[in-house]
């Protein structure tokens, strides 16, 4: 992802399985998930970082306490 495209509405792409977006809604709460969350479920399932700006946006949810300043 570019910054260009960063913003643009992300596609759910091969890899975003259905158990990958039923566990990272497991760990949001009320639609919204802690950067270090989601830092730690990309750890936890092998996702590039850069991923998860568009994994979070297809699955709907907002990130909060952001520490990285990308989603």
């Amino acid at each position: 992802m570019t910054r260009a495209d960063m913003f643009v509405n992300p596609v759910r792409e091969d890899w975003m399985t259905d158990e990958l977006i039923a566990g990272i809604k497991g760990v949001a709460r009320d639609g919204k998930i802690t950067c270090a969350a989601a830092q730690q479920f990309a750890r936890d399932n092998g996702i590039v970082m850069n991923k998860m700006k568009a994994f979070v946006d297809v699955v709907g949810l907002k990130v909060q306490s952001c520490q990285l300043g990308c989603f």
